[in-house]
């Protein structure tokens, strides 16, 4: 493995502490004219500026006008609102808003605009399993991104790359509660050293500390994830066994087993295109190599349950990308948070798919619950069929 990758983009620019303010209150300002917003919430901070982005839950009446959407994206007030927010933001009704600790555990979430909104509190026996859920949910979510970040043929996305390098510092927070992280402990400094000294460092310099970190930001959520299927075995008096089908990001996850194990698997669409637009864009989205992710097979009983739990709720396109073996005796409190999660993200998804919303970002962190484009899902359908 090199110590830096050839090819690296999104690199990240100077950006003044002070233009995060003004963005935000003109993206703010040009949803409220529609009249259609309620609320406005801000989470994170920006302690890194050019590094950091903007994350804000926009809460909305209904129904929404299709204005709304398009002043929402966020391309709609230039480059520099395009730069300093990064991603599209979250679009909810205040039912999901309410449920949010059932979805998502940011950090520094604060008021910004309009009426304050109540979040419903957790029954306390919920709370743990919610937490574990979200944990493991991320933790999954970003050591595929950092295995491709190295290991794949495709250019490292810089910027969005340090944004994840530092939310891994969350993961070991959150794993406190049921492991020792004594050894990760350090890690959160030697993030923050890196952001502080990002726009002095060489090009080639920047990227060496970066792949060493994503190195380091892997090994650490191989580790987390081992230890999080231990805990989970005791949530249930057998484990099953199973998979997660995420090829609409190319990805698979199998749960078998105790270990944590990823490999690449030739994309079969790749005998279709020509060798030499392999690489661009939009070919190199669709005919990439694949990502198969194992993990522990205790786990699988998160994956298990939530798509019972849709297909209680009707939504039989996200059940049936969980096929296997369910586990036996299951813990009440971790099913009711399962379903109570369920819930929550089958509300938000009927909220942005009546309302039309492209523009909207979705506060579930695993890639299998989230739309994608059109594109994207047929890729998956048919690749579903040709791996196995």
């Amino acid at each position: 493995m090199p110590i830096a990758p050839v090819r690296a983009t999104r690199w990240p620019e100077p950006v003044a502490a002070d233009d995060y303010g003004a963005v935000r209150d003109a993206y703010v300002a040009r949803l409220v004219e529609t009249g259609a917003v309620k609320s406005v919430y801000q989470m994170g901070s920006v302690a890194a500026p050019g590094l950091s982005d903007l994350d804000l839950f926009v809460v909305l009446h209904e129904p929404v006008a299709a204005v709304v959407d398009e002043r929402a994206a966020i391309g709609a007030g230039g480059s520099r609102e395009r730069y300093v927010m990064m991603h599209g933001q979250f679009l909810v009704n205040e039912k999901t808003f309410q449920q949010l600790p059932a979805l998502f555990l940011g950090s520094n979430l604060r008021h910004v605009w309009g009426a304050e909104i109540a979040v419903r509190p957790l029954p306390p026996e919920e709370e743990r399993p919610l937490r574990f859920l979200f944990n493991v949910d991320m933790m999954i979510k970003r050591l595929c991104g950092f295995v491709r970040d190295l290991d794949d043929d495709a250019p490292v996305p810089v910027r969005p790359t340090i944004a994840h390098l530092n939310s891994v510092r969350f993961n070991i927070a959150f794993a406190r509660e049921w492991t020792d992280t004594e050894p990760h402990e350090d890690y959160a400094r030697e993030v923050e050293e890196l952001r502080a000294s990002w726009f002095e460092l060489a090009r080639d310099e920047a990227l060496d500390r970066l792949c060493a970190l994503v190195r380091r930001a892997r090994s650490i959520l191989v580790a987390l994830l081992g230890a999080a299927g231990r805990e989970a075995s005791r949530w249930q008096d057998s484990a099953g066994r199973g998979r997660v089908d995420q090829l609409v990001t190319r990805e698979t996850l199998r749960y078998g087993g105790d270990f944590v194990r990823a490999s690449f698997v030739r994309n079969p669409l790749r005998l279709l295109v020509p060798r030499s637009w392999a690489r661009r864009r939009p070919w190199s989205h669709h005919v990439g190599s694949i990502l198969s992710l194992e993990l522990p097979a205790s786990l699988f009983v998160l994956q298990s349950v939530r798509a019972a739990e849709f297909l209680r709720l009707g939504r039989r396109e996200l059940a049936g990308r969980v096929v296997g073996e369910a586990p036996e005796g299951v813990d009440a409190a971790l099913c009711a948070a399962l379903r109570r999660n369920a819930e929550g993200v089958a509300a938000a998804l009927d909220f942005v798919e009546r309302n039309r919303l492209r523009s909207a970002s979705y506060p579930m962190p695993a890639t299998w619950q989230c739309p994608y484009p059109w594109v994207y899902r047929a890729r998956s359908r048919v690749l579903s069929w040709l791996v196995r």
